[in-house]
C-alpha cells in the first residue's frame, strides 16, 4: 500500500489550517489521484462493463460535485475561524464542524462507490488510493479540528494569512481534481 504517497484530494482539501512556518508542502495525493483518473480516461473503453456505464457516469458526477462542495466548505470554515477569532470567541459552531466532517465522509463514500463500478484490473490502484485516503482522513480531519480549537483559544499562533492560503490551495487542488473527473465523465457521455 502506498499510504505515505497517496494522500489524494482530501488531504489537499483539508490541509492543516495551522502551519508553524511559511513553507507550504503540497501532498502528492492530488497528482496521484489525477494520474489515476487520467489513466482511466486514456482507457475509457476498457474500464467498465457496458451495463455499469450509466452508473459510472452518475457516480463521477457525484464525486465532482463533492469536490466542489468541499472546497467551498473549506473556504467557509476558514472565513468562520477568522471571524470567530476576530470576535474573541473561543469556539465555532459544532454544526459547522459536523457538516465539514460529513462532507469529507460523503466524498470518501462516493469514491468508494465509483471504484466498484470499474473493471477488476482498474480497481486495484483505486482501492490503494481509497485505503490511503481513509487512513489519512481519519487522522488529519481530527488534527485539523483540534488545531482550529487551539487557535481560537490562543493556545497556538493564529495566522489569518495562512488560513486563507490553505483554503485557497485546497480550492485550486479541488478544481484540478474535479476537472479530471469531469473530463472522464464527458468522454463517457460522448460515447453513448
Amino acid at each position: 500500500m502506498k499510504t505515505k504517497t497517496l494522500f489524494l484530494v482530501f488531504v489537499l482539501i483539508i490541509q492543516n489550517v495551522h502551519a508553524q512556518t511559511s513553507e507550504v508542502t503540497i501532498p502528492n495525493g492530488i497528482t496521484n489521484f489525477i494520474s489515476w483518473i487520467t489513466s482511466l480516461d486514456e482507457q475509457v473503453d476498457n474500464i467498465y462493463k457496458v451495463q455499469k456505464k450509466n452508473k459510472l457516469i452518475r457516480q463521477l458526477g457525484y464525486v465532482g460535485t463533492d469536490l466542489d462542495y468541499l472546497a467551498e466548505e473549506k473556504r467557509v470554515l476558514a472565513a468562520t475561524v477568522i471571524s470567530q477569532h476576530d470576535l474573541g470567541k473561543d469556539a465555532i459552531s459544532i454544526e459547522l464542524l459536523q457538516e465539514y466532517k460529513e462532507s469529507i465522509d460523503n466524498l470518501s463514500t462516493n469514491i468508494s462507490k465509483l471504484i466498484v463500478l470499474l473493471n477488476d484490473q482498474y480497481q486495484i490502484d483505486g482501492n490503494e488510493i481509497l485505503d490511503a485516503i481513509r487512513f489519512d482522513l481519519t487522522s488529519r480531519k481530527e488534527v485539523e479540528l483540534k488545531e482550529i480549537a487551539k487557535m481560537l483559544t490562543n493556545e497556538s499562533e493564529f495566522s489569518e494569512t495562512l488560513i486563507q492560503e490553505s483554503a485557497e490551495r485546497a480550492r485550486l487542488h479541488a478544481i484540478s481534481a474535479k476537472n479530471a473527473v469531469f473530463d472522464l465523465r464527458a468522454k463517457l457521455l460522448a460515447t453513448q
